[in-house]
């Protein structure tokens, strides 16, 4: 099931993740930072369905609710931070990146069962 938000929302989390304010040099890369972060995560869900990058940050983006509150802003911080030379917040959100991004297609299971009684409870 896809959740529709926009780059935008994404983008202030991730600011807020990081501690940083918006500027319009975030703003100006931001577009780029995205298209990154969002091929690789609908590469990892879609595989090879054709990708339409976004072009504004009022651009809708396309992928399952959990990828998108709390996989993408991950990776977008990193790749800000990353633009920042801000080395320890990226170490930081590399590794967490990562780690959410290798959880995506686990599949949660529920397992179901009526307990069978036992023999000795019969």
């Amino acid at each position: 099931m896809e959740y529709n938000t926009t780059a935008k929302s994404v983008y202030d989390t991730a600011l807020s993740l990081l501690g940083y304010t918006d500027s319009p040099t975030t703003q100006q890369r931001a577009v780029a930072v995205f298209n990154k972060v969002y091929y690789e995560l609908h590469r990892a869900i879609n595989g090879n369905a054709e990708f339409k990058p976004i072009s504004a940050l009022s651009n809708v983006l396309k992928l399952p609710e959990k990828t998108l509150v709390s996989v993408m802003p991950l990776g977008v911080a990193e790749m800000f931070a990353l633009g920042e030379g801000d080395g320890e917040q990226q170490q930081y959100f590399a590794i967490a990146y990562e780690r959410a991004k290798a959880r995506i297609n686990k599949i949660d299971t529920v397992i179901d069962e009526i307990p069978m009684p036992t023999v000795s409870e019969v």
